[in-house]
């Protein structure tokens, strides 16, 4: 509990210093009008027109300063290069959940306006309706998500699936996938508190 604490605190820190070397000029905001494309470590990220990178932090509200591998990083100046930590540090944490740790893995996540928008992207590819608001897509190795129904914990869901297939050459069958991906996504909403309370009467 400590080290979380110090932690934290020190990522305050680092946030201030950062807002005062780097000016709020500096920061970039996405064009209007075509995607986005950002670089990370693990991801390269795909913003559909209309959708901005604080927008999906925001509804991500992860800190990334609060994972030990990123505490120290100061190099994200941009609310571009701000989300792709943030999805960076979240792959490391989701690693640490299941407890397996690739780290030459690199894929991709693409945020989509909403649902229709996703179901007609799986309807591309597999021909069948679609009522979930993300999936992985294995062949590719690109998560499409809803950026309007969009949570930490079922973005983490969808990254628990990528990591497990990329890290067997034999993929678990798919209800242990789900069971792994579903154990990630408790996981981090228990650790946000955005787990539903449940009232004994």
């Amino acid at each position: 509990m400590y080290k979380y604490k110090l932690i934290k605190n020190l990522s305050f820190v680092m946030i201030a210093f950062v807002a005062l070397v780097f000016p709020a000029k500096t920061f970039s905001w996405p064009r209007e009008g075509s995607p986005e494309i950002s670089q990370g470590k693990y991801f390269s990220i795909t913003l559909d027109k209309g959708i901005d990178a604080v927008y999906v932090a925001e509804k991500l509200n992860y800190d990334y300063l609060l994972h030990p591998e990123s505490a120290l990083d100061l190099t994200a100046t941009t609310h571009d290069s701000i989300l792709a930590k943030t999805l960076d540090s979240l792959y490391l944490e989701v690693s640490d959940i299941l407890d397996l740790h690739s780290y030459n893995y690199h894929g991709s996540i693409h945020f989509v306006k909403d649902q229709a928008a996703v179901r007609k992207i799986f309807a591309k590819y597999f021909g069948k309706e679609f009522s979930e608001r993300s999936f992985f897509l294995q062949e590719e190795n690109i998560i499409f998500i809803s950026s309007e129904d969009l949570t930490l914990g079922m973005l983490g869901h969808e990254i628990a699936h990528a990591i497990i297939c990329h890290y067997f050459v034999a993929p678990p069958p798919t209800k242990t996938q789900e069971v792994l991906a579903g154990y990630v996504e408790y996981s981090l909403r228990k650790k946000a508190g955005s787990l539903p309370v449940i009232i004994n009467q």
